[in-house]
């Protein structure tokens, strides 16, 4: 198993089928939310990818597997899958282990999330994005510690510090549209407060 230093990460210069140690709960969902759940995508993939021939066979396909979360209905098998084939490496480690049902429940919870926030005339973007967001990110922070126990029975105990280039690069694309959605928000209340709106 190669694990990359801590001067590979920072300059970009991962060996060929190398393993990322796992970030701590903390950080991982932090770097979720800042980057507008794009982390999370990307924190499937790795797993799929750096669990290969450990819980998954080889011959899976780590991007085909991302591509089917996106899909109504086979997304709920894949979430549940994902969670749990994990948690059946490692359930007999772990002294309080997370639902798998419950976790495939919360990831798959923004579109009640989104439509009720828009029946109740909230009609902001950010409160809607926000909360998904902050969803999502929970998810992370509770299953992380799972995955760090799982490396640390590959042998892999130490928690990364440093963002591989991709992961830095979804966190400056986050702050952008974070930025975007506020002032979308702002530009909404200027329009509402001076009543352009109403004249239409």
């Amino acid at each position: 198993m190669t694990i990359p230093s801590d001067h590979q990460y920072a300059q970009n210069t991962l060996p060929q089928g190398a393993v990322l140690a796992p970030l701590s709960p903390k950080q991982a969902a932090q770097l979720n939310a800042i980057s507008l759940n794009l982390y999370g995508i990307y924190w499937h993939y790795r797993a799929w990818k750096d669990m290969r021939g450990r819980i998954w066979p080889v011959e899976i396909s780590p991007v085909l597997r991302t591509l089917g979360l996106f899909i109504p209905l086979l997304n709920i098998y894949i979430n549940y899958k994902f969670f749990e084939d994990i948690l059946s490496e490692i359930r007999h480690k772990l002294i309080n282990p997370p639902s798998a049902i419950v976790l495939t429940f919360l990831s798959l919870l923004s579109i009640p999330v989104d439509r009720t926030i828009d029946r109740l005339g909230v009609g902001s973007l950010l409160i809607s994005i926000g909360l998904i967001t902050l969803i999502s990110s929970y998810v992370i922070y509770t299953f992380q510690p799972v995955i760090q126990t799982f490396w640390a029975e590959e042998g892999l105990t130490e928690e990364r510090t440093q963002l591989t280039q991709s992961e830095r690069t979804m966190r400056t694309i986050g702050i952008v549209f974070w930025v975007l959605i506020l002032l979308v928000d702002i530009l909404g209340l200027v329009v509402a407060s001076s009543g352009i709106g109403a004249l239409g």
